[in-house]
């Protein structure tokens, strides 16, 4: 999972750590109460801030989290790939 920050993205939780998914969702989840529960002390809003158990929606937003980041990073490398192509095919060959 990734965390934005105005100068930096970081990596927070590193998906090949986890053999099981639900393992993986449930820290990502768990991430994201942290980070939302430090966002509110800094901002010193009301927020009820998360603790205890996940709830259902809470691990389906995780889950979609992590489907959105696969997502990208496999687009990304399917755009790398396509540019490598191309390359090869102007220049005549493989670049490695």
């Amino acid at each position: 999972m990734l965390v934005k920050t105005k100068e930096e993205t970081s990596v927070v939780v590193n998906m090949n750590d986890y053999s099981k998914l639900q393992r993986l969702v449930c820290v990502t989840a768990k991430v994201r109460w942290f980070l939302n529960n430090l966002k509110a002390s800094l901002k010193r809003k009301e927020i009820i801030k998360r603790s205890g158990k996940l709830e259902v929606s809470e691990l389906k937003e995780a889950r979609i989290k992590l489907i959105k980041l696969v997502q990208n990073e496999l687009k990304n490398q399917s755009i790398n790939q396509s540019i490598l192509y191309l390359l090869e095919q102007v220049y005549s060959y493989k670049i490695e």
